[in-house]
């Protein structure tokens, strides 16, 4: 048997009102999940007007009470845009709130509006992007406390609780 994902790329007009978009979303996922789809895929986009789920895992998170099923997959998070820490610790959450219905799909990014959003030139996404994936594996990896250092980001605790 052949296992069907879905990756949506849920576009509406940019006058559409945001909530009932945001309702329109779920109700899609929803009804994925009664069809039988084994995976949702949802990126992420800041600075479009059309395609406007800036948060995949907060979005996903509407979805958990009402899905019994498909599997949660972000196509993708764009690691340059945020800080490892951050991404390592929802990503965790999110895994344990599914019950392990989660797939981290990563990446550079696509959106030239978003990359001037927050500032992340060409040149250094890939960079930045591997070295967020190898501190998100040595946070994972550890309970701390931490002293890890790199290029374009550092964390240090010298207390962990």
């Amino acid at each position: 048997m052949m296992d069907i994902g879905l990756l949506m790329m849920p576009l509406h007009k940019a006058s559409d009102d945001f909530a009932t978009t945001m309702d329109e979303y779920r109700a899609a996922g929803v009804l994925a999940d009664q069809l039988g789809f084994s995976e949702l895929w949802v990126g992420e986009h800041y600075s479009s007007s059309t395609e406007r789920i800036v948060s995949p895992l907060q979005y996903f998170s509407t979805l958990l009470p009402v899905t019994t099923r498909i599997k949660f997959a972000t196509g993708v998070l764009t690691l340059p845009h945020h800080h490892p820490a951050r991404i390592a610790g929802e990503v965790a959450q999110f895994d344990q709130a599914s019950r392990g219905r989660f797939i981290m799909g990563i990446g550079v990014g696509s959106l030239p509006t978003d990359f001037e959003l927050f500032g992340t030139p060409g040149e250094k996404r890939g960079a930045m992007m591997m070295e967020s994936i190898d501190i998100i594996h040595q946070l994972w990896a550890s309970d701390g406390p931490y002293d890890i250092r790199g290029q374009f980001w550092s964390i240090q605790t010298k207390n962990h609780q």
